[in-house]
């Protein structure tokens, strides 16, 4: 038997392996058409990926795909359906029929998958395509009205409905009463509440299921409310009451007594007759009855008549089941707390949910018991009972939001920060954000201030917090924007010590200025408030309100923290002021008060400014002499203080012992070797050279690499050349520029250095210098006229005379021929010219030049025109020029006697007389000669000369 086993289950397996082998896509695809028609989906979707897999190319690829996906839709497997639909689609181009079948199951698709407007869209595609004798038409346009009618869009919803309900025979019973019952609505919703009346009044009872017919009643009541018949819609919905279905007498019933209670008129009937008849019609029924009962108290509760609830509640309760007691507890307590729950109010709520605990009709585990912990935990929290909130949180196994923010406020209100951030974690609430401030997380709790902002305001407490975590942060500005919200006094505290801390003194001055005259209970922050209001009047410079607020500070906070500070600052308003008794005052009590060593210190050297200031140098040191004494850096700085002091008074030999004592005491301290330096500076500054010389000798020895020895060989060398050695001081510098090439000393030191040269007579070594410094310092150079000098030491060094030199450089720098004293000190140049026969044609031809000019600017030029007229007639005389030299002569003449030089108008007319004469010309001569002996009778000149005729 075995054996036959083994044998036929070889050719079981022979045979499927042939039938696979002679397979082919049109096989497959029969087998995909037949699990289909047959409504085994799972098989088709098998046979599509088999024919996908096996034969890719094959013709029936689209419509296997479009088989897919539909089945995949119909087995809810939406994502895989679209992969399916979406790739039939891309075959179909060819094939309409496979186009629309793909278009309308995607559209499917997306309806499931909540893309409406696709779905939409797609379905309009369909209906399009396929027309309305498609296969799909009649769903297509049914799913669309669904989509509208679930997107509230009931004004295209209509028409889709309307077609649904003109075409009822395409469609199942189902989905017939489904467009009935939601065209209605859609009439309602879109403001035509007539055509709601019109289609009801086509229907009868028996035309419909008897659920569907009193939905169609009551929607039909609705649209008669709207069209203002109450007495109809009150009938229909009472139709709706007396027809036994349970499911819609509630509603009904609601309805029914809002139209009776607000046209009492029209309907003709009390409101409260309506729940009676309902209780005659549902006599076998009183727990539904006291349910009815029931919810008309919830409505009346939340209409906010609260009396009138009461009433329903306890017409209720004659039949109540204990859920419906249970129920009707919380209603009371509610109503009992109000709708501004009070400490008072919600102690009433808690005792009247604990006394219906107690109700032995009750479970403890009761269908309401969860509602029963959430209030109880919501009234504990508002009485502040930090315990009892604990207690009844923990009897709710899935808190929602509302009981972990109470529970969460218990656990911060009780110390626990910690438990309350764990609980509010995420959430954008404050109290999330002040349990993080109170565990000093700064940085995470303005950001969760931030989020509790932005998903609603924060009250004036909460932005107060947020404005000190900001401050506390250091975020100033982002503090001062919060802090500018609140309307609390302390805000304006805030505000200020934000405003302070960048410097915005005026706003901080006037922020601390109203919280202080607002008043505050908290005593400690109005003393931080009148110091720090002070200081911002220093700060702005306001030395005179400054000096009295920060002083009165500190006669009335004598212990405060901050009286040293106020102290200090004090004392710098004063000075300020010129105040210096007030000053030292405010100094010595910074002395007193100075909360550790180094402030003593401060204080000290302070106060013993003021004394400087003030000329009390006495003062002064004795203030210091104590200190001084002292082996630390305190005592240094004193000694260092004194010896400045007495530098400054002048007393050299004193300033001098000081320093030197400094040097001897606190030796190796960077102070030491500046004191050694200083001792140098000092005599310098006092023109004593040779002391300095030797104090500057001392500090180069005593501190080869010290910090001030290239300023030591600087003023080293300037004393060398104060006390005429030259070649040292020449030495000095060139060590100075080798050795400390990028010192700031350098320049300085270079352009000693080239007048040094210039001094010596070796303008070469001098020339180099200034080339060195216009090629290196460019700009300052030249503002400091170098280039100029190294124009003069080029001259000088081909040989030029020092004088023609310089005054040469003055002619060029005053305009030369363009300025008065342009060319006042060409005149002067042409006769340092003129004076050497090396340079006397030079000298002539500026002469020329200038004498032009100068005609032209007369009479304000004369005399230097004098002065030029008189070398050019001794340089043309020279030349044998005479009739020339005679002409300038008498022009000389003519400018000098404009000024009244008699002397010099003397000799030169007795300049043309010879000059006339040596031409040849004695009338000329002689009528010069005349003239000279007629206006200057007693001059030498008049004297000496002869007259021929």
């Amino acid at each position: 038997m075995k054996k036959l086993f083994c044998i036929l289950y070889v050719f079981l397996s022979l045979f499927t392996l042939y039938a696979e082998m002679n397979e082919t896509d049109v096989s497959v695809y029969n087998e995909l058409s037949s699990a289909y028609n047959s409504g085994f989906y799972p098989g088709a979707v098998q046979y599509a990926q088999k024919l996908e897999s096996s034969f890719p190319n094959s013709a029936f690829i689209g419509s296997a795909l479009a088989v897919k996906g539909e089945c995949l839709v119909r087995l809810q497997q939406y994502d895989a359906a679209r992969t399916a639909l979406e790739s039939a689609l891309k075959l179909s181009e060819a094939n309409p029929v496979l186009r629309q079948t793909g278009t309308y199951w995607l559209g499917r698709v997306c309806d499931a998958s909540a893309e409406y407007d696709r779905a939409l869209s797609l379905y309009h595609g369909y209906c399009s395509f396929a027309g309305e004798s498609g296969k799909y038409y009649s769903s297509a346009i049914l799913n669309a009205g669904r989509i509208y009618y679930g997107q509230k869009d009931f004004h295209k919803a209509v028409p889709l409905f309307e077609y649904a309900v003109q075409n009822g025979k395409k469609y199942a019973v189902s989905d017939y009463s489904e467009a009935v019952l939601k065209l209605f609505e859609s009439y309602n919703k879109s403001g035509r509440p007539e055509k709601t009346v019109g289609l009801f009044e086509k229907y009868s009872p028996e035309s419909l299921p008897a659920q569907v017919y009193c939905l169609l009643a009551e929607y039909t009541g609705d649209a008669y409310n709207e069209l203002g018949q109450y007495r109809k819609a009150y009938d229909l919905y009472c139709f709706v009451l007396s027809s036994g279905e349970k499911a819609l007498v509630s509603n009904a019933l609601k309805k029914a007594y809002n139209v009776s209670a607000a046209h009492r008129r029209e309907v003709g009937t009390d409101p409260g007759n309506v729940l009676k008849s309902a209780q005659d019609t549902l006599a076998d029924s009183p727990e539904l009855v006291s349910e009815f009962w029931t919810r008309l108290g919830a409505d009346a509760y939340h209409a906010g008549d609260f009396d009138k609830a009461l009433q329903y509640f306890a017409e209720a309760e004659k039949n109540a089941l204990p859920s419906t007691l249970e129920f009707i507890a919380m209603y009371r307590a509610q109503i009992a707390a109000g709708r501004d729950t009070t400490a008072q109010t919600a102690a009433a709520a808690e005792k009247i949910l604990l006394a219906a605990r107690q109700n032995p009709g009750l479970s403890e585990n009761g269908s309401y018991s969860l509602y029963y912990s959430i209030f109880l935990t919501k009234y504990a929290a508002l009485q502040e009972h930090w315990e009892d909130v604990k207690k009844y949180a923990a009897e709710i196994s899935a808190p929602d939001d509302d009981v972990k923010y109470y529970l969460a406020l218990a656990y911060y209100r009780t110390g626990n920060y910690g438990a309350a951030a764990e609980l509010m974690k995420g959430s954008s609430s404050a109290l999330y954000a002040l349990s993080l401030a109170r565990m000093q997380r700064l940085k995470e709790a303005s950001a969760a201030f931030g989020l509790a902002d932005k998903e609603s305001p924060l009250d004036d407490a909460a932005r107060l917090d947020y404005a000190k975590v900001l401050l506390y942060s250091g975020r100033y500005t982002e503090a001062q924007l919060q802090a500018a919200k609140c309307r609390q006094n302390e805000a304006k505290y805030i505000l200020g010590l934000a405003q302070f801390n960048t410097g915005s003194w005026k706003e901080a001055e006037s922020s601390f200025d109203v919280f202080i005259k607002n008043g505050s209970v908290d005593k400690r922050s109005l003393s931080y408030a009148l110091f720090y209001r002070g200081y911002s009047q220093y700060k702005r410079g306001w030395a005179k309100e400054a000096y009295a607020n920060l002083a009165a500070f500190t006669e009335q906070y004598p212990a405060h923290e901050l009286v040293w500070n106020a102290s200090i600052a004090a004392a710098n308003a004063a000075v300020q002021n010129g105040q210096y008794d007030f000053a030292v005052r405010q100094a010595e009590k910074a002395v007193k008060t100075a909360p550790d060593y180094s402030s003593r210190e401060e204080s000290v050297l302070l106060c013993a400014g003021i004394h400087v200031d003030a000329g009390a140098y006495d003062k002064a040191v004795a203030l210091l002499e104590p200190y001084s004494k002292l082996k630390n850096d305190f005592g240094m700085n004193s000694m260092y203080q004194i010896a400045q002091i007495y530098e400054k008074q002048g007393l050299l030999q004193k300033a001098d012992a000081e320093y030197k004592k400094l040097t001897e005491y606190f030796s190796g301290q960077s102070l030491a070797e500046e004191a050694m330096y200083r001792r140098g500076e000092l005599y310098y500054t006092a023109g004593q050279f040779s002391p300095a010389l030797d104090r500057f000798s001392s500090y180069t020895s005593e501190y080869p690499g010290g910090n001030f020895l290239d300023a030591a060989w600087y003023f080293s060398a300037d004393c060398y050349a104060k006390n005429g050695n030259v070649s040292r001081a020449i030495l000095q510098n060139q060590a100075l520029i080798k050795n400390f090439p990028d010192s700031t000393y350098v320049y300085s030191a270079t352009k000693n250095l080239m007048d040094l040269y210039r001094e010596d007579g070796d303008y070469t070594s001098a020339l180099v210098c200034a080339r060195m410094l216009l090629e290196k310092y460019g700009d300052q150079a030249r503002s400091d006229s170098i280039a100029e000098e190294a124009s003069e030491l080029e001259k000088l060094a081909g040989g030029a005379e020092e004088a023609v030199v310089k005054k040469t450089s003055e002619y060029e720098a005053a305009g030369r021929l363009t300025t008065s004293v342009g060319r006042r000190i060409g005149t002067e140049l042409a006769a340092l010219y003129a004076s050497s026969p090396v340079t006397a044609v030079e000298g002539e031809k500026l002469a020329e030049q200038i004498l032009a000019v100068q005609k032209k600017n007369l009479p304000a030029d004369s005399i230097y025109a004098a002065q030029n007229a008189a070398l050019l007639g001794r340089c043309y005389r020279l030349k044998q020029r005479n009739r020339e030299s005679a002409d300038m002569y008498l022009l000389a003449a003519e400018y000098y006697r404009m000024n009244g030089r008699d002397d010099e108008t003397a000799a030169s007319l007795y300049g043309a007389a010879d000059a006339f004469r040596a031409a040849g010309l004695a009338d000329d001569a002689d009528e010069t000669a005349r003239t000279l002996k007629s206006l200057y009778p007693e001059s030498r000149e008049a004297k000496n000369i002869k007259v021929d005729n």
